[in-house]
């Protein structure tokens, strides 16, 4: 969205764990990991995509050309290979991938979403919701079946639960093959780590564009 950056996000997930700590209520959250994002697309599901958007065919036959007969060569320790064609993912380095990606994403997820601030999506990092376990494993599933069904794959050895509160509760989220999720007591985020306790512990420059933990809440005149 024009206006809009890593920022908006990090502080909207501050503000549900702060809201939450105030009314003594825990969050619950499961942070998922899409396994190498732009490179498992399936190039069928961008035209898919690009056509439930009622992008214009002449605009879908152009975006058809640049990947017909895509090809690239693999650098190895004995020199590069022969060129090969790429079936499947989007162009790394192209100015338009994000846009693809974002709108397929934006397309593949209309069944799954709540809505905010169930959901928080930024790029491909997504972080999922609820009031409860039951309501986190309800939700988590039909995200990771609606992806899945469509081609892309959650890497569930990364995808982790997070419960924020004053107490430490364990709880049992599974994915559908009955895997149980890794929970952990702190998670990086968009470049910012969260802690279970609530707060941020530490924010990265490089994606957060400067540290969010002193960010200033609408109409504050100091920093925290």
């Amino acid at each position: 969205m024009p206006g809009r950056g890593t920022t908006d996000a990090i502080f909207t997930f501050q503000q549900i764990q702060e809201k939450r700590q105030e009314k003594k209520v825990e969050l619950f959250t499961t942070f998922v990991d899409l396994e190498k994002a732009y490179d498992r697309v399936p190039r069928d599901l961008v035209y898919w995509s690009l056509s439930k958007r009622k992008v214009p065919e002449k605009l879908i036959r152009l975006v058809k050309a640049t990947y017909k007969k895509a090809t690239t060569v693999v650098r190895t320790a004995h020199g590069k290979t022969g060129q090969f064609e790429i079936e499947v993912g989007l162009h790394q380095g192209s100015g338009l991938s994000p846009f693809l990606f974002t709108t397929v994403l934006d397309t593949i997820s209309e069944e799954c979403r709540n809505g905010l601030p169930w959901e928080l999506l930024f790029a491909d990092d997504l972080a999922i919701i609820a009031d409860s376990e039951e309501e986190l494993q309800r939700r988590w599933l039909k995200w990771q079946i609606g992806l899945e069904t469509k081609g892309l794959k959650v890497n569930t050895g990364k995808t982790e639960v997070m419960v924020s509160g004053r107490n430490s509760t364990k709880v049992n989220i599974k994915d559908k093959e009955g895997r149980e999720l890794n929970q952990v007591d702190q998670f990086k985020y968009l470049g910012v780590t969260f802690s279970e306790e609530g707060g941020i512990r530490n924010c990265s420059e490089s994606k957060s564009e400067g540290c969010v933990a002193k960010m200033e809440r609408p109409g504050d005149s100091h920093s925290r």
